[in-house]
């Protein structure tokens, strides 16, 4: 909300590279939880692609409405996540519960890659970014260019 940031967020509006900011922006959920902010962040990320839960969510809507929701149907303990969050592997088995595609990357040092295992750095980081908000997922998706690359 700072000055620059407008203005680096104005940038990318007129550039193009914004347009994966309003689906996402739509859907936004506060955690209820401070140990749930990764799942927030994934149920954001369903509802903004259209993804369906295959369960009623509230009457006739079919919609991801609360973490607890994920926590069930991926049978895992909502209270363990209470007292320890979780790590950034069950995120990924969250999100591929949910019926996503997704490759986790982890960043390390350009020395340390080799064929088997590339690296993913800031640049690519940075490439993969633009081509998410270039090419935003269809809501008809079941995987995301915002999740996996």
């Amino acid at each position: 909300s700072s000055k620059e940031g407008k203005a680096i967020f104005q940038e990318a509006l007129l550039s193009g590279m914004a347009n994966a900011y309003f689906p996402l922006s739509e859907q936004f959920l506060s955690q209820s939880d401070p140990a749930f902010c990764g799942i927030a962040a994934l149920i954001m990320i369903l509802n903004a692609m259209g993804i369906d839960p295959n369960v009623v969510w509230k009457g006739p809507w079919r919609w991801y409405g609360s973490e607890e929701m994920i926590l069930q149907k991926c049978r895992i303990d909502p209270e363990r996540v209470r007292r320890a969050g979780i790590l950034m592997e069950e995120f990924l088995s969250l999100a591929r519960c949910q019926g996503l595609r997704v490759d986790m990357k982890r960043p390390c040092a350009p020395s340390q890659g080799d064929v088997l295992n590339p690296c993913h750095t800031i640049s690519n980081f940075r490439k993969d970014i633009i081509n998410s908000t270039m090419n935003p997922p269809s809501s008809s998706s079941s995987s995301s260019s915002l999740l996996s690359s």
